[in-house]
């Protein structure tokens, strides 16, 4: 999968992340500085956004199985559905620190 920033005012592209572990199939979810999505390779991905729109530490978390749906975050908490597990809730500090 290739995660891409692209420039809203301008439509370039501005970074691309490639080397993640699966496709993309969730929407992306942005909070504070950080996007988050999850793959169909089981992972749960946090990627920092810097001020000019390219992309800064990324971390992921195994989930354990695909995952389809978009993260939700809430609270400082993020909910993840994975295929073997109904819903994950955990503290972010937690899973991606």
């Amino acid at each position: 999968s290739i995660l891409y920033s692209v420039s809203t005012s301008t439509c370039v592209m501005l970074d691309k992340l490639t080397g993640l572990k699966g496709d993309i199939r969730t929407s992306v979810a942005y909070n504070n500085d950080y996007v988050y999505f999850a793959t169909k390779g089981g992972y749960l991905y946090r990627v920092k956004m810097n001020q000019n729109g390219t992309f800064g530490q990324v971390l992921g978390y195994d989930l354990g199985g695909m995952a389809t749906a978009t993260p939700v975050i809430y609270k400082g908490r993020i909910s993840v559905s994975a295929d073997r597990a109904v819903c994950l809730t955990r503290t972010l500090v937690i899973i991606l620190t």
